[in-house]
């Protein structure tokens, strides 16, 4: 898989086994057709364009940004470590 084809985003905790990934990056993954490559510690998984475009959500609350004030919601993904980083 070509550097390029990924999106790396890293995530500081795990919920209920889920990784969290703001909705603005994974807009961009699916705008830009890429894989998305999660990184938690020193752990990683990829999740393939499609399952990112399902965009499954544990909720349905919306945050603020403390650096701009914009509102995001969250995009959860099943852990599934593949390696380490």
């Amino acid at each position: 898989m070509a550097e390029n084809k990924v999106k790396t985003v890293t995530v500081k905790k795990l919920y209920n086994g889920f990784a969290s990934v703001r909705d603005y990056l994974v807009d961009d993954c699916i705008t830009s057709q890429r894989d998305l490559l999660i990184k938690y510690n020193t752990d990683k998984m990829i999740v393939p364009l499609e399952q990112v475009k399902q965009k499954f959500r544990l909720h349905h609350q919306s945050f603020e940004s403390k650096f701009n004030n914009k509102p995001y919601g969250l995009i959860d993904f099943l852990w599934r470590n593949y390696g380490k980083g």
